[in-house]
């Protein structure tokens, strides 16, 4: 592995430590090198301390020939990222007053009047170079140091992209460094990763990788190549989904950041068909995940929230027998509900959830977290029962998702 083109990323701040503020940075940063062929080797945080920000800096000069920092940059007490850099590189800490003329010039666009522990931020560590930045006051800071490359930038999201974006990318690309690695999200749906993981097997060619990435709602599969041109690892990704294809297509509905209810619409819309939906346990969340989506309304027609015993009958005409013979959580409940939304609502296929989403409410044959799900289309109403565990709000993002996957299903069986 070529070191100069490894990172090492360090966010800095003690609220990070603390588990007030989630370090999306360093995510956004990781992805953006991983585009740009820059393996990072790790993401660490420090606190608000020179003496943990040095100790911080030894592992990563050691370790990557590209360091970013984020944070520290402002102009309190606690901002020292500046003075903890220009010690640990032996530079002083001198005062630019061109870095001050841009500073009062952006307050003065403002219409606003500069603080004077503003001015701190003119302080800047002698012989680096200072990276523009568009959206606040606070240089980053660029240090070429042996055969490293040194980058600080402002903690304030808009600020960091901003400088990734327009100043550090940029200037890895044009140093060469990167190496022709790519990679695919591939999303699926209905199975779980030790499903996949043995449906896959070591089906794929050597030179790519597989990670298993669970979400909330399904895994992401990604899939990544390296190789001596992009060419040739676009080759190689394009071979590892074809195999994907041949061994868990069904489960597979999109890619990158697509959503189940996205893909679900756009298959809607090429048959000119439209839907409605019928809730009880799920109140609203599986209509809320379809009208999301932009452009819903071509294809969205109808939702039904049905709580209660009444409005099953009411609004869905559920039997007043079937609910008392059976239940308001069962198969028989379920399909009049899906039936009964698609007539109503006159409509080419409709779904209903009706479940036990706890905590209390179970019973020995029918627990928390018991759930049908009925799917009415044209050729009868098909129904499926599900066993989730005893969280309330699990169990109601699960079954709502859950008939999501049940319609794909559907939908895509003659694609």
């Amino acid at each position: 592995m070529n070191r100069r083109s490894t990172a090492y990323l360090i966010s800095v701040g003690d609220e990070i430590l603390a588990g007030q503020t989630v370090d999306t940075n360093s995510s956004y940063i990781a992805g953006r090198l991983s585009q740009a062929g820059i393996r990072v080797l790790k993401i660490t945080a420090a606190a608000d301390s020179a003496a943990e920000i040095k100790s911080t800096l030894d592992e990563a000069v050691d370790k990557a020939g590209i360091i970013i920092l984020t944070g520290g940059l402002g102009p309190t007490q606690d901002d020292l990222t500046r003075p903890a850099l220009a010690e640990y590189f032996g530079m002083e800490l001198e005062f630019r007053r061109d870095i001050l003329a841009k500073i009062k010039a952006r307050y003065k666009s403002r219409g606003i009047p500069m603080p004077k522990a503003v001015e701190v931020q003119a302080y800047f560590p002698k012989g680096a170079e200072p990276i523009e930045n568009k959206f606040g006051t606070a240089p980053g800071i660029f240090i070429r140091k042996n055969d490293s490359l040194i980058f600080s930038v402002p903690g304030v999201p808009r600020e960091m992209r901003g400088m990734i974006d327009g100043f550090i990318i940029p200037l890895l690309q044009r140093e060469g460094l990167g190496i022709p690695r790519l990679f695919r999200i591939i999303r699926t749906s209905g199975a779980g990763e030790s499903v996949l993981s043995e449906m896959i097997g070591d089906n794929l060619p050597q030179q790519v990788e597989i990670a298993y990435l669970p979400k909330f709602f399904g895994v992401d599969l990604r899939i990544t190549a390296e190789s001596e041109s992009i060419k040739e690892s676009t080759r190689l990704l394009d071979e590892a989904e074809d195999r994907l294809r041949e061994r868990i297509g069904g489960y597979i509905y999109g890619y990158g950041e697509e959503q189940l209810a996205e893909v679900i619409g756009g298959i809607l819309r090429m048959r000119g068909w439209s839907i409605a939906v019928a809730e009880s346990c799920t109140g609203g969340l599986l209509g809320g995940m379809i009208t999301d989506i932009p452009g819903s309304s071509d294809y969205f027609k109808q939702g039904y929230i049905t709580y209660s015993n009444e409005a099953k009958i009411t609004l869905l005409g559920v039997s007043a027998v079937t609910l008392e013979n059976h239940g308001a959580v069962s198969a028989e409940t379920a399909s009049e509900m899906a039936a009964g939304a698609k007539e109503r609502a006159e409509v080419d296929i409709s779904l209903a959830i009706t479940g036990i989403a706890g905590p209390g409410g179970g019973t020995e044959d029918k627990p928390v977290g018991t759930v049908y799900i009925a799917l009415a289309h044209p050729g009868g109403v098909d129904v499926k029962r599900f066993n989730f565990k005893d969280d309330r709000r699990m169990n109601r993002h699960r079954s709502a998702h859950a008939a999501l996957n049940m319609l794909f299903q559907y939908l895509s069986k003659d694609i």
